[in-house]
């Protein structure tokens, strides 16, 4: 078995020195055959259509009657910006056509007449900065209940930077849905739920009804739970989910959808995470940092932060501090 074993260490050997080998040699001697004009290299600024919240390309926003969905977009610069950059986003059906013909799908442009982009789509990425702040989709209820459209955005830019080819556009789908359901009477008593998602599925909630008129039983579902961290490098507070959350917010559609058309509010819920963060610690700007970074990632849902511990002592200390409180519900993408 020792002999083997060190046949085995001998040729892994081998193989590493084989393969320096090959990387030495082809220090000095690389070649690209083509055009080259297109690389995207070091000695460029390239700029890129980037979802604000995080979201994966072809990220669903849900339309319930006539409500509005918005979608949240930015630009990054692979440098910072040596100067102001001015950045133009625009509604793009042509480009829809050639993602549909280069992925071999047919998706239906959304109504474009229910989209419009803030500012006229127009943003800055400011000299000293590599992103633009967020640009806003605003979509209008439209289109056919139960058909899956897109919206492609892309956008193009002055000031030195490049629109990179590979991510020159950002892609949303929308799918309009039948209006949420309403209680006939309003309930003296709401029930909420917390649902530890590392073991259990929140649709659970959903199937819990009242015996007289048979609507939910639950009116509120917290998922359990993303935490608030510090980042160890800059001392930011920040949001972590873990594999559980992310996986149930990448589904939303089957898992977080379902509920909200029961009438179900469907919260997400920040938990501290065994460090020195905590919303009663933050200061003031540190408190508005963090703010910010919940509102992008409103992705899936209408979103309420829930503080689970201590919540009210939690609460009256930033008030004490003199913070201003932040408006984050929003449906957003």
């Amino acid at each position: 078995m020792k002999y083997l074993n060190n046949i085995k260490l001998s040729l892994v050997a081998a193989a590493f020195v084989c393969t320096g080998t090959v990387f030495t040699g082809c220090e000095d001697d690389l070649t690209i055959s083509g055009a080259t004009d297109k690389l995207e290299t070091v000695d460029g600024v390239y700029g890129y259509v980037r979802s604000a919240a995080g979201a994966r390309e072809l990220t669903p926003i849900t339309l319930f009657g006539d409500k509005a969905g918005t979608g949240h977009l930015f630009f990054e610069l692979t440098k910072v910006a040596e100067q102001d950059v001015a950045v133009t986003f625009k509604i793009d059906k042509d480009a829809l056509e050639a993602y549909n013909e280069a992925n071999n799908t047919s998706y239906e442009m959304y109504p474009v007449d229910k989209l419009s982009l803030a500012n006229g789509g127009k943003i800055t990425v400011k000299a000293g900065e590599k992103k633009s702040a967020s640009m806003e989709l605003n979509i209008s209820a439209g289109g056919t209940i139960g058909t899956t459209y897109a919206v492609a955005i892309s956008a193009t830019a002055d000031g030195g930077a490049t629109v990179s080819t590979n991510n020159q556009t950002y892609i949303y789908l929308v799918k309009p849905q039948p209006t949420y359901p309403v209680r006939g009477t309003a309930r003296d008593v709401k029930t909420l739920c917390f649902v530890e998602v590392n073991n259990e599925s929140i649709l659970n909630c959903g199937e819990y009804t009242m015996a007289k008129d048979g609507t939910p039983f639950f009116d509120v579902v917290s998922i359990f739970a993303a935490n608030i961290n510090v980042d160890s490098e800059t001392g930011r507070a920040h949001i972590f989910c873990n594999d559980q959350v992310s996986f149930l917010l990448k589904n939303a559609d089957q898992i977080i959808r379902p509920l909200q058309a029961k009438g179900i509010k469907v919260n997400m819920t920040i938990l501290g995470n065994h460090d020195e963060s905590g919303m009663s610690s933050l200061s003031k700007e540190a408190a508005e940092d963090f703010a910010k970074e919940l509102k992008l990632m409103l992705i899936f849902m209408v979103w309420m932060v829930s503080i689970l511990t201590m919540s009210i002592q939690i609460i009256r200390r930033i008030q004490v501090r003199g913070l201003k409180s932040v408006p984050v519900q929003i449906i957003a993408a």
